[in-house]
C-alpha cells in the first residue's frame, strides 16, 4: 500500500498552525476540497489554507496579512515542480495571484531530506520551468519521511513570518472602554 505524503503533511502541517494558533495568534482556515469534506461534492477551492498573519507580522505580498496557501509534498522531488499543481491549481493562483494581487503561498515540502520550501505561488503560472527565484525561505530539518518536527517548522515560519507573540499583539491592540 503506497503512502499519500501529500494528505500526511496536511495533517502534520495542521497541528503547526494550531501550535502557531495558540502562541502567535496565526489565524487558519482549512478550506473543503472534495477529501476534505467527507467525499461530498464540493467545487473546486483555490487552495488547501487561507492563511491570517497577525498585526506586526511580515506579510508576504505588499503589506497584506490574509493569503491562500497550498501545501504539496513529494517523496521523490526536492522541489516544487508544475505537475505537482493541477490546472485548475494553477488557473485560481493565476487569477488570485496575478490578476488580483492577493497573496498566494505553496509550502512544498521534500520528504527525502526533510526541507520544507516556501514559495510564492505566482512560481507555478510564470514560466514552464519553476525559477528559484520564487522560492522565499526554506526550513531545513523540517521533518523525517511522513513525520514533521514540529517545532522547527513553527521556528521556521515564525522567522519567516516575523510573527510577534500573542502577548504582544495582544498588548499592542488598543484598550476599549
Amino acid at each position: 500500500m503506497s503512502t499519500d505524503i501529500g494528505k500526511i503533511f496536511e495533517k502534520e502541517i495542521q497541528k503547526v498552525f494550531r501550535a502557531l494558533r495558540e502562541s502567535h495568534l496565526l489565524g487558519w482556515h482549512r478550506l473543503a476540497d472534495t477529501g476534505a469534506a467527507g467525499g461530498s461534492i464540493v467545487a473546486a477551492q483555490p487552495s488547501d489554507y487561507l492563511l491570517a498573519l497577525p498585526a506586526g507580522a511580515r506579510s508576504p505580498l505588499a503589506g497584506q496579512r490574509l493569503f491562500f496557501c497550498e501545501v504539496k509534498a513529494s517523496e521523490k522531488n526536492s522541489t516544487l515542480t508544475k505537475q505537482a499543481m493541477q490546472p485548475a491549481q494553477r488557473g485560481a493562483i493565476s487569477f488570485y495571484r496575478e490578476l488580483l494581487k492577493l497573496p498566494y503561498l505553496v509550502l512544498f515540502y521534500d520528504a527525502e531530506r526533510g526541507v520544507i520550501q516556501v514559495w510564492d505561488g505566482a512560481a507555478v503560472v510564470q514560466e514552464e520551468r519553476i525559477s528559484k527565484d520564487y522560492l522565499l525561505a526554506s526550513i531545513e530539518n523540517a521533518g523525517h519521511g511522513v513525520k514533521l518536527n514540529a517545532d522547527v517548522v513553527s521556528r521556521g515560519l515564525v522567522d519567516y513570518f516575523a510573527l510577534p507573540t500573542m502577548a504582544a499583539t495582544l498588548a499592542s491592540q488598543p484598550v476599549l472602554l
